[in-house]
C-alpha cells in the first residue's frame, strides 16, 4: 500500500511540476507590446513624378513619450519600437530628427507630434504569470513639420516585432 502511494504521489508531483514549467514557459515570453513604426522619404522623379518611396535614416534622431520623462531613442534609425500604455487609449510621442542631404537639398531640423488611439485587450495567462495587453489601433495623426503622410500598415499591435505605421516624410 505504501508503495502504490508513493508512486501516486511521485505522479502527482511529476504532473505538477510539467503543469508549472508549461505556465512558465508562458510567464517568460516576452509580452511587451510595442508599436513599431518605419519611416520613408519621398522623392519627385525629374519629369515631377513622385518616387517610390525609400527607407530613410536620418542624422540624428530622438523620440521621447509626452507624458513620460524619458527619451525613448536617441540615435539615427529607420525603424524603431513605441511602447504603448497599457492603462489609457492615446499615446503621444514627440520625434525630433536632422538630416542635412546636399546632394538634394533636403535638410530638416524639426520636430514632429505623433498620437495614436486604441482599445485595449486584455488576455489572462495564469494566476502565476497575470495578463498581457493587445492594442488596436483606431487612428495615427502627426503633425506635419517634416511628415508628409503617414499610414496604418497593421491596426493589431500584438508583438513587437512588427511595423505597424509608416511615417513618409517630404
Amino acid at each position: 500500500m505504501k508503495a502504490k502511494f508513493r508512486i501516486l504521489l511521485s505522479l502527482f508531483a511529476l504532473l505538477t511540476l510539467a503543469a508549472c514549467d508549461s505556465q512558465d514557459s508562458e510567464c517568460r515570453k516576452d509580452l511587451r507590446k510595442d508599436l513599431g513604426v518605419a519611416l520613408y522619404i519621398v522623392d519627385t522623379n525629374a519629369d515631377g513624378t513622385i518616387a517610390e518611396p525609400r527607407s530613410f535614416t536620418p542624422d540624428s534622431m530622438s523620440v521621447k513619450g509626452l507624458k513620460m520623462d524619458s527619451v525613448l531613442y536617441r540615435t539615427s534609425r529607420a525603424n524603431f519600437n513605441l511602447p504603448v500604455s497599457k492603462t489609457d487609449t492615446i499615446s503621444c510621442y514627440e520625434i525630433f530628427i536632422r538630416h542635412d542631404d546636399e546632394n538634394t537639398g533636403r535638410h530638416i531640423l524639426t520636430t514632429d507630434t505623433l498620437t495614436i488611439t486604441y482599445d485595449n485587450e486584455q488576455h489572462f495567462v495564469s494566476l502565476e504569470c497575470g495578463c498581457y495587453i493587445n492594442h488596436q489601433l483606431h487612428s495615427a495623426v502627426s503633425t506635419t513639420h517634416f511628415t508628409d503622410s503617414l499610414h496604418i500598415i497593421n491596426q493589431n499591435i500584438t508583438n513587437a516585432d512588427e511595423t505597424h505605421i509608416n511615417i513618409y516624410l517630404h
